[in-house]
């Protein structure tokens, strides 16, 4: 049992160090390496190698711009052109018409300046009288009381 044990964690500690010392190995590899000034990376563009010609690369380029699979900025946009709204199918007249009995109904609310739309309606409250209330709390169990108690408060 305590072999086991010991040879997980040396398995561990074994990838961890591979990891720990590789790592920084594979990082030299690009043609970024970090540099201890502002800069903070020193480029080696001899160290870049591409399996790709320029040409190569730029007809890819094109190629996926026409495919409408890249677009950078705003700079090709739109491409091909925008296809008109079909719309609903009604007047100008008739838009306004509906928007005016729809405001004058209360179904149609905008930002703050035309609120409320129509008279509030009155709260329907509990149907029971200030009298009432106040005997049901006179009345109450102990038990009822703290569960209220313990309802209401903020704990």
């Amino acid at each position: 049992m305590t072999q086991q044990r010991l040879s997980l964690s040396s398995m561990i500690a074994a990838a961890a160090a591979v990891a720990a010392l590789g790592l920084p190995g594979m990082a030299s590899a690009a043609y970024e390496h970090p540099a201890n000034n502002e800069t903070g990376v020193i480029v080696h563009p001899e160290h870049f190698k591409s399996e790709k010609t320029r040409a190569q690369v730029i007809a890819e380029t094109k190629a996926a711009m026409q495919q409408g699979r890249l677009s950078y900025g705003e700079s090709n946009y739109p491409i091909g052109t925008p296809t008109p709204d079909a719309g609903s199918g009604k007047t100008r007249a008739q838009v306004i018409a509906e928007t005016k009995a729809a405001m004058q109904q209360g179904r149609l609310s905008y930002g703050e300046s035309n609120y409320p739309i129509g008279t509030p309606t009155p709260d329907a409250g509990s149907g029971k009288t200030r009298v009432q209330v106040i005997n049901e709390l006179q009345n109450e169990s102990p038990a009822e009381r703290n569960a209220r108690l313990r309802f209401y408060s903020r704990g």
